[in-house]
């Protein structure tokens, strides 16, 4: 049975395991970070393989309670970098890290978490991957992420974040928070002097992707938002793997107007395919491919184990197909390098 992540001690734990993974398995990705500006948003990608190989605690967390779980992550993430800062030497006083998100990759292949077709109602608040095509997308927007308020009677200051669930929207608690020094006045008022903390936000349209329907069927879609880094990184057409949360939406509640609930799904990490299989940026590869290269090679130092390694690639490769080990073996060195070259008829082969 999974933590109780209401006890502030089992949060304290989970953030910590995965700050100890963070040093251990991505050390130079927090060097990388930390020497960045502290008002651009960045993302360190996390295989979720190799997380759980760390500790299957997280997969726990990541597919019974998800949100709560990503915002440990976050927390994690900035204890690392801060404390990679300290062994550095370096000061933290100008850079809390407050915009570093941690983005999975490499979700499992099971039913539950793999999609092909758009989820309903009763897979609201499920971590899932998604694939489809990008119908519509929106123009970005700059909403408000966060608004620090202070308490009247005894000055205590905390913040409010924006409630994704109904549109952004705001609401301050009815009474002071203080668990220090209760005072439960609800006399509370933003904080004039603090900066206007922005958030980017973008709209994107899913929609399933024809192949996967039977005959006479409409593909359904669904919304998704992207945010912070995610920006941009879609177009119309695109095919697509997106691992987020399903959540619902609606609108603040108005006299005389019905109730409209949406399915939405707040993306937590964008993998575009149409650019793998078109070639587009080719020679750009994706930092969280680089980490599972470098990341597998490394565990395989000597020949012995290399030799292993390339056994586990071509088990792989056409895994319905068992034995047939000579023709595997052929057909991985045939893609991995081998020279184009023409045939008497003039083709390209």
């Amino acid at each position: 049975m999974p933590i109780n992540l209401k006890d502030p001690r089992n949060r304290d734990y989970v953030s910590s395991l995965f700050c100890e993974y963070l040093q251990r398995e991505h050390r130079s990705d927090l060097i990388r970070l930390a020497t960045q500006p502290a008002h651009v948003h960045l993302s360190l990608v996390v295989h979720f393989n190799y997380l759980c190989e760390f500790d299957n605690l997280f997969s726990e967390l990541l597919l019974i309670r998800p949100l709560d779980t990503l915002l440990l992550l976050d927390e994690g993430l900035r204890a690392a970098l801060k404390l990679n800062c300290i062994e550095s030497d370096k000061s933290t006083t100008h850079n809390p890290f407050l915009n570093v998100h941690t983005r999975l990759t490499a979700l499992p292949v099971i039913p539950e978490v793999h999609r092909e077709t758009i989820p309903w109602s009763s897979d609201v608040g499920k971590f899932i991957a998604l694939r489809g095509t990008v119908s519509r997308v929106g123009p970005i927007q700059v909403l408000q992420g966060r608004i620090m308020y202070t308490c009247s009677k005894c000055g205590f200051q905390f913040y409010v974040d924006a409630n994704f669930e109904s549109h952004f929207s705001i609401k301050p608690p009815r009474f002071c928070p203080n668990r220090e020094l209760p005072c439960g006045s609800p006399n509370l008022k933003p904080s004039p002097d603090r900066a206007f903390y922005a958030k980017n936000y973008q709209e994107v349209w899913i929609h399933e992707r024809f192949r996967c329907l039977t005959v006479g069927v409409m593909p359904r879609s669904i919304s998704a938002s992207f945010e912070d880094d995610l920006l941009e990184t879609v177009k119309p057409g695109d095919d697509v793997v997106i691992n987020g949360i399903v959540t619902r939406r609606w609108q603040p509640p108005r006299d005389g107007v019905p109730c409209s609930i949406l399915l939405w799904i707040k993306v937590n990490y964008v993998e575009n395919l149409s650019e793998l299989k078109t070639g587009v940026n080719a020679s750009h590869v994706p930092s969280e491919r680089v980490a599972e290269f470098e990341s597998f090679w490394s565990k395989h130092n000597t020949f012995t184990d290399a030799l292993e390694s390339r056994n586990i690639l071509l088990r792989s490769l056409c895994p319905e197909v068992c034995g047939m080990y000579l023709v595997k073996l052929s057909l991985a060195l045939l893609l991995a390098g081998a020279p184009e070259w023409s045939c008497s008829t003039r083709k390209f082969i």
